[in-house]
């Protein structure tokens, strides 16, 4: 499905140019977000690795479309430090994200219920050095900063938060995980599937 040029480092697993594609609406606030991000590192990225021997190379790409949550109070402040890590380093953008899950319960509602936003943002930015680097932890965090200037306009990043909220509300894709195939829901996909289930999804979808 389309995506925005300055946006395509979000395509995180298979070729950019593969016919088939795969829409994860995923939220760093969820458990089952979660899980299903772990089963593409693991389970899908090898298998569409247009450089490896995956049974689908080139055949399928994954899209991570960031789904935010508003019900989760943190999950706006997260994705907005996802896309800085966009625009930071790119190629970073996965790896960040597989961290964040891997600390999402730290993000939680009880748990962040004292924290500030600001305090939320320095805490992820504490997290986001360990792929940037200390030098860029202050070009990251001015990315994350409100302009005195327009105290109400959000951060740097917001209109990039404002295409995928757009993206997801034009689709109708209401909670995570949420998939697209090709640009159509698939609601039997689940959170929990391992490799055996997606190799059978796969071979009744994939048709070239």
């Amino acid at each position: 499905m389309a995506l925005q040029p300055n946006l395509r480092p979000l395509i995180i697993a298979g070729s950019p140019d593969a016919p088939h594609t795969l829409d994860c609406f995923l939220d760093y606030v969820c458990s089952y977000s979660t899980k299903l991000g772990n089963t593409i590192e693991n389970v899908l990225k090898p298998l569409f690795d247009p450089n490896g021997n995956g049974k689908y190379a080139g055949k399928v790409k994954v899209i991570f479309r960031n789904q935010v949550q508003p019900w989760h109070g943190t999950s706006i402040l997260l994705h907005e430090a996802g896309l800085a890590m966009v625009r930071v380093a790119p190629e970073q953008l996965w790896p960040f994200s597989l961290a964040i899950w891997a600390h999402h319960r730290e993000y939680h509602d009880l748990p962040a219920a004292d924290m500030t936003p600001r305090q939320v943002r320095h805490k992820i930015a504490d997290l986001a050095v360990q792929f940037i680097g200390e030098g860029k932890r202050q070009a990251f965090l001015d990315l994350l900063t409100n302009s005195e200037a327009q105290p109400n306009y959000g951060v740097a990043v917001t209109n990039d938060l404002k295409y995928t909220v757009r993206f997801s509300r034009q689709n109708s894709i209401h909670v995570s995980p949420t998939v697209l195939f090709d640009g159509v829901a698939a609601p039997e996909i689940s959170s929990s599937w391992g490799e055996k289930e997606w190799l059978e999804w796969l071979g009744k979808k994939v048709t070239v």
